[in-house]
C-alpha cells in the first residue's frame, strides 16, 4: 500500500514533535508531503529541517495540495476546528492537536456560552467528518503513554474497585505567547494542560482531581494514580526515574538534552532517555495511520475529544457558578 501523504499545518513546538515522531513511519508508511505556516521565514526552515518538499504560507493550498492524504493539524487552538472542517470537506483525513476547538473570545464571557459555543465548533468537526466518511484522530499522547497503557492492563487485572483517580500535568508555562490569550487559547492551564489528564465524578460517584497549572518548576509533571479497594497504581510519565543524574554545576552537561522545560541542569536531574516514546507520540502517530489506512476509529478520536472540551468547559461553569454541572450520557 502506498505511503500516506501527510500535509503539517504549523512550524512550532506540537509541529516539530509531530515530524520528529514520524521519522519511524517514513518512508514506508508515511511521507511528509507539505507544511503550512503564516511565517514564510517559519515554514520554509522548518520544510528544509525536515525535508518537506512543499511548503505554503496559505492552508488552503495545503488542503487543497494533490499529494496530501492527511492534514495534521498543529496550529494554535483557534483555527483547529476550521482547518478541521476545510480538511474533512476536501476529502482529507484529519489528526488534529488537543484540545478539538474551545470557545474564543473574552475571557470574561458567561460560562455556559462558552461550552456552548465549543460544543457547537466541536459538533461541526464531527459532522464534517462523517459526512465526507474520513478518518479524525484526536491528538491525546496520554492514551498511548506505555506507563498509562500499564495503568489500564493492572486496573483490569486486579478486579479492584476504583475509589479515586488523581491526574496532573503542570509545568512552568507553555511554549507559546498565544496561550496567554483566551481568544487564541480558548481557555487558561486547565484546558491547554488539563486536556491530557482530565477526569471527572462518574456515575457510581467514583471521584477524579485534575491538577494542572503555570507555576511548577523543575520540569513537567505527568502522573495518574489510581486509588483502588485493593490496590495502588501511580504512572509517573515525567519525571521518569529510569535516569537520574547530579551536578553541582549546570554546565557539567554541555548541550545535553535533559527533559523538557527544567530551568537548570544543575543539582539532581531526571534525563529523559526517550521521552517522545514514554509520552506515548510515536505510539499516537502509528496507530493514527494504521487507523487511516484500515479506515477504523483510532484509540484516541472523535469521541474522547470532545467529550474532554465538554468536560473542561464545564469546569469552568462549574467554577463560576459554585454548582455541580451534570453532564448528559452519550
Amino acid at each position: 500500500m502506498p505511503a500516506l501523504g501527510v500535509g503539517i499545518v504549523g512550524a512550532r513546538f506540537a509541529a516539530d514533535l509531530h515530524a520528529v515522531n514520524y521519522r519511524p513511519l517514513v518512508p514506508a508508511r508515511v511521507r511528509l508531503a507539505a507544511v503550512c505556516s503564516r511565517t514564510r521565514a517559519d515554514v520554509e526552515k522548518f520544510a528544509k529541517h525536515h525535508d518537506i518538499p512543499r511548503a505554503f504560507t496559505d492552508v488552503r493550498q495545503l488542503v487543497e495540495c494533490p499529494e496530501v492524504e492527511v492534514v495534521d493539524v498543529c496550529s494554535t487552538t483557534d483555527s483547529h476546528h476550521e482547518i478541521a472542517i476545510a480538511a474533512a470537506r476536501a476529502g482529507k483525513h484529519v489528526i488534529v492537536e488537543k484540545p478539538l476547538t474551545g470557545f474564543f473570545g473574552p475571557a470574561d464571557v458567561d460560562r455556559q456560552r462558552m461550552l456552548d459555543t465549543a460544543l457547537r465548533n466541536s459538533d461541526a468537526v464531527l459532522e464534517a467528518v462523517a459526512k465526507a466518511g474520513v478518518v479524525l484522530c484526536y491528538a491525546e499522547d496520554f492514551v498511548y503513554a506505555p506507563p498509562v497503557a500499564k495503568l489500564r492492563r493492572l486496573l483490569d487485572a486486579s478486579g479492584g474497585t476504583i475509589m479515586e483517580l488523581r491526574a496532573e500535568e503542570s509545568h512552568s508555562g507553555s511554549h507559546s505567547a498565544y496561550a496567554r490569550r483566551w481568544q487564541t487559547a480558548g481557555g487558561g492551564a486547565l484546558l491547554r494542560m488539563g486536556s491530557h489528564p482530565v477526569l471527572i465524578t462518574f456515575e457510581d460517584g467514583t471521584k477524579a482531581t485534575v491538577h494542572s497549572n503555570d507555576v511548577t518548576l523543575g520540569g513537567v509533571r505527568n502522573t495518574v494514580t489510581a486509588y483502588l479497594t485493593n490496590a495502588v497504581i501511580n504512572a509517573n510519565i515525567t519525571p521518569n526515574t529510569t535516569m537520574t543524574a547530579y551536578a553541582p554545576d549546570p554546565s557539567v552537561w554541555g548541550d545535553e538534552y535533559i527533559s523538557e522545560k527544567v530551568e537548570t541542569k544543575g543539582g539532581w536531574q531526571f534525563p529523559a532517555p526517550e521521552e517522545d516514546w514514554i509520552r506515548g507520540y510515536p505510539q499516537e502517530l502509528e496507530d493514527f495511520v494504521a487507523a487511516i489506512t484500515t479506515r477504523r476509529e483510532p484509540l484516541s478520536g472523535g469521541a474522547l475529544a470532545r467529550e474532554t472540551v465538554e468536560v473542561i468547559y464545564a469546569g469552568y461553569l462549574s467554577a463560576a457558578t459554585g454548582r455541580r454541572v451534570d453532564l448528559a450520557r452519550a
